[in-house]
């Protein structure tokens, strides 16, 4: 079966935390990324369509790309006329004709279903108007890193509940038994039928999902704290949406009530003194670059996942195979539809 990953849903908390492991082995040189080519019966193409621009998005999926020794070719509203002159299915079935995997950044999750039913191919989201997932599984990296495992983790998302990063975090929480506090103004707070889906994923589990308005509340004995910026590309009223979340600011006092040794992560790009204080994301509790950095790491695991799917073989010694060389120890995936 084809693999998309277009919501963090789209990935079973087993996928998920071993896409997590094979990024940190990658990033550890666990893995050697240049044999990775023989791992593929050919040097694959990527399709970047990107509706929507972008700094650690385009920038992780082309070196990721490079990485894996395959070719990235980037399509905007500049660079081509594709879907101005053509629907999105007759876009989706030509693009997808001609390479092996179509990552996308788009305003609507309109598109990416169409994408997904038309695609020969695995589509990946970037991001759209509801979900952000290869950014969660860069912060997923992190907290892995950082803590160790996400046994008896809790966080707090401050800011915009209805945002594409707060369902992603709500979402794979639910999955991984995260508690997850979420501090938002009423104005702000999660559409209900996203609201509905988050509650149905904690009730499976044992974790714990809140709504509150405040945000010193929401924060204490919380070993993670999130935020993301308050004036999105695509979301109007930006002076009003900054004024009335400025209680919801992680500054040292948020910081101060939550865990000693608490992190605060933030997807950028990062408004400074707005959602967040330079005293706080340039602090020793900051893992907010080393979560940026992760996002290229990750994005390698996505796409390996997603054009290979879905065992894993633990390799323990080297193999020469056609189309198959792993070097000594290396774990990595086997892949069998």
């Amino acid at each position: 079966m084809m693999k998309h990953f277009i919501s963090i849903l789209d990935f079973s908390p087993e996928e998920i935390k071993k896409t997590i492991n094979i990024a940190i082995a990658m990033k550890n040189n666990q893995i050697e990324t240049p044999n990775l080519t023989k791992l593929f019966w050919k040097k694959f193409t990527v399709a970047g369509v990107f509706e929507k621009s972008s700094l650690r998005t385009r920038i992780s999926f082309d070196v990721a790309t490079a990485h894996l020794w395959g070719n990235y070719i980037h399509l905007t509203p500049e660079n081509s006329w594709l879907w101005w002159k053509e629907s999105w299915e007759d876009v989706t079935k030509v693009v997808s004709s001609m390479t092996d995997l179509i990552v996308t950044r788009t305003y609507s999750d309109e598109v990416l279903e169409t994408m997904k039913k038309h695609s020969s191919v695995p589509v990946i989201s970037w991001l759209d108007a509801h979900e952000h997932p290869c950014q969660v599984l860069a912060d997923l990296m992190t907290i892995k890193e950082v803590f160790g495992s996400f046994e008896g983790l809790k966080m707090a998302y401050l800011g915009d509940a209805d945002n594409n990063v707060t369902y992603s975090l709500a979402y794979a929480c639910g999955l991984l038994w995260i508690d997850f506090t979420c501090a938002a103004p009423q104005e702000y707070q999660m559409k209900e039928e996203k609201l509905k889906k988050t509650k149905e994923i904690f009730m499976s589990t044992s974790a714990n999902f809140t709504l509150t308005n405040d945000p010193q509340w929401a924060v204490k004995w919380i070993d993670i704290v999130v935020t993301d910026t308050r004036t999105s590309v695509g979301k109007g009223d930006e002076e009003m949406r900054v004024a009335c979340l400025l209680p919801y600011q992680v500054n040292d006092e948020i910081m101060a009530s939550a865990n000693e040794k608490a992190m605060f992560l933030h997807c950028l790009p990062a408004y400074r003194e707005k959602e967040v204080t330079s005293s706080v994301i340039d602090g020793e509790q900051s893992y907010v670059f080393q979560e940026a950095e992760n996002r290229l790491h990750a994005q390698k695991a996505i796409m390996l996942h997603c054009l290979w799917c879905t065992d894993y073989l633990e390799v323990k010694h080297s193999i020469a195979h056609p189309g198959l060389w792993i070097s000594t120890q290396v774990v990595m995936w086997a892949w069998l539809s």
